[in-house]
This record gives structure tokens, sequence and C-alpha cells, in this order.
């Protein structure tokens, strides 16, 4: 079954933030905005994008799940799972297993770097050093001219 919305926060980590004795609504925050959404929203409907880790196959067709499944089974999942379990055992002593602690720092790097802000920054840098790679070319004589 093709998944169409792929969550940048996954939905299991937001279910963490609930609003007292629901199962899934949060209050959201607009940062872009910077307002509070006037109505709790479910997590399946935020902190979302249609496609968002969708990958063009060989034959050229897009594929939805693949990358999806992936980082929910073995970054999203082993993690949540740490979380869930450091929660559960309040005002004690945290230790983990190097296993734990692994899958717990990878979700955390990969948290930093998958949403759409990250990503739009990566791009206009890439554009930035494309354009200027770009530029030292047609300085060498690598371009012809350009079009008027």
């Amino acid at each position: 079954m093709a998944k169409d919305n792929h969550h940048y926060v996954p939905a299991g980590y937001l279910r963490g933030f609930t609003i007292d004795g629901e199962k899934s609504l949060v209050v959201e925050y607009d940062k872009g905005n910077q307002r509070i959404a006037q109505f709790p929203k479910s997590v399946r409907e935020i902190c979302k994008e249609r496609h968002y880790y969708a990958q063009e196959d060989e034959s050229g067709k897009l594929d939805t799940d693949t990358l999806e499944d992936a980082i929910g089974k073995y970054i999203e999942s082993p993690a949540i799972k740490v979380i869930h379990s450091i929660a559960s055992i309040p005002n004690i002593e945290l230790l983990l297993n190097e296993t734990e602690e692994s899958s717990l720092a990878y979700f955390i790097a990969f948290m930093a770097s998958r949403g759409p802000a990250f990503r739009e920054g990566v791009q206009d840098l890439h554009e930035k050093i494309v354009g200027h790679v770009a530029e030292i070319m047609y300085q060498h004589g690598d371009f012809g001219k350009p079009p008027e």
C-alpha cells in the first residue's frame, strides 16, 4: 500500500506530547507564523509532507514506501522504544546499553537534519555552490557566450 504522507517528525514520537486524556491530539505551534493553532490536531496531520521520502526507482516509477519504511524500522522504532522506556522510569539513573545509546544518538542526529528547513537550507547551499562553480567555469572559458 503506497504511503503518501511521510512524517519528518515520527508519529510515535509526537504521541509523547499528546493532550492529557487524548491518544493522538496535540497542540500545534506554527513556527513560521509564531502562532498556536486554534484547535488540537491529530499527530497524523502535522509534521508531514506528501512523498517526503519518495525516490524514483530504476524504471522511473515513484517509490513512496521503501525509504519511508526503512526509516521507521531501523531508525525511528528502536529509538522511540528507548525513549518510552526512559519516560516510564522517572527519577532513576539512566543506564542504556550500547545498542540503545547508538539508536538514540542516531535518532537525535537524524531528527536534527531531517525537517524541511534543514533540507531547504542544504538545497540552497548546493544551488549556491553550483552557481559559484559555474561562474568559475565561465571565467575560465569552459562555457560559450551566454544566451541573450
